[in-house]
């Protein structure tokens, strides 16, 4: 079988030593490289939103509410600005800092603020720094006042109580009518007719409760300081660097260079050697022998046809 045709694969399995030089060659180059970057450190620090006393905490929905409000104190990091105070404010060089970035967990109440950079003890001060920004932030954005929060909360906290009391009094009175119906000759209707009041009563206290506890979230999410707190729980951290990564990527994207590389050149090779060896063997390199090359015609000497006539001449003359 010619050698030009030889498959790829088995043309480098001819060559194994060049193919395994050229990848140690491509994975050595790749991790150089990745070597001589910079490193960037990523550093984090973790805010929870909470209430500012346990009553606060106990308002149905202010669990979600303050899931919601970790998403939105997130927004209030903007990468570019973040990057200019924190260069100004560290006294670092411009792009010591290379990113800023806040996000909610999940199903929580808490919020992670992460800063990326070239120095690790710069971005660890650079995410404090973040953190008590944002904190300062949120309470400058509080949309109510001390009173009205605490207000709201004690006016909740009454009407809760008045509920505990109704529904008592309504359990009661049901329960009388339901005594009352084993009864022969009992006046159903007046018991009946104040257990409705009852329930009518409670009904109304009950409603009465939910739209407090609507204006108290209301009140909570758009950012009460004193209702609610924006705390650490989580002090600045650093929590790795993209060095390793970074090697594996470059000496792997060098392996394959260095296998595709070991590749051309074991098919470049055997076919230039398969041509030799054809060129020595008197073949020609597109398939053609060298003697089976078509012969040119020879040419009849130029002189023989005089010579022809001259000794006819001479014949002719001696018979005469």
């Amino acid at each position: 079988m010619s050698t030009d045709r030889l498959p790829p694969m088995a043309a480098l399995s001819r060559h194994k030593r060049l193919g395994v030089g050229l990848v140690i060659v491509g994975i050595v180059s790749g991790v150089g490289l990745a070597w001589s970057q910079p490193t960037s450190y990523t550093a984090e620090t973790r805010l929870a939103v909470g209430g500012g006393s346990l009553t606060a905490e106990a308002v149905p929905g202010f669990a979600l509410a303050s899931q919601q409000m970790a998403s939105n104190y997130a927004r209030y990091v903007n990468n570019a600005e973040e990057q200019g105070a924190l260069e100004a404010k560290l006294g670092v060089r411009p792009g010591d800092v290379q990113g800023v970035t806040a996000s909610p967990i999940p199903e929580s109440n808490v919020l992670r603020v992460e800063v990326t950079g070239h120095d690790a003890s710069v971005v660890r001060t650079a995410a404090a720094v973040v953190a008590a920004s944002l904190i300062q932030k949120v309470k400058d954005s509080a949309g109510a006042s001390a009173e009205q929060a605490t207000a709201t909360l004690q006016e909740y906290s009454d009407l809760s109580t008045r509920v505990a009391a109704q529904q008592l009094a309504s359990d009661a009175a049901t329960g009388a009518v339901r005594s009352a119906a084993a009864q022969a000759g009992a006046n159903l209707q007046d018991l009946q007719r104040a257990a409705a009041t009852a329930a009518s009563d409670l009904s109304i206290l009950k409603v009465q409760q939910d739209a407090l506890g609507q204006k108290y979230r209301s009140e909570v999410s758009s950012g009460t300081d004193v209702a609610v707190t924006l705390t650490v729980v989580e002090e600045a951290v650093g929590t790795g660097d993209d060095r390793l990564p970074r090697l594996q990527q470059f000496g792997i994207a060098g392996a394959v260079l260095g296998g595709l590389a070991a590749l051309f050149m074991s098919v470049w090779w055997e076919r230039r050697a398969s041509r030799r060896g054809r060129e020595r063997n008197g073949v020609d390199p597109s398939g053609a022998a060298d003697g089976s090359a078509t012969e040119e015609p020879t040419e009849e000497p130029t002189g023989a046809p005089s010579d022809t006539a001259a000794a006819v001449t001479g014949v002719g003359q001696r018979v005469h």
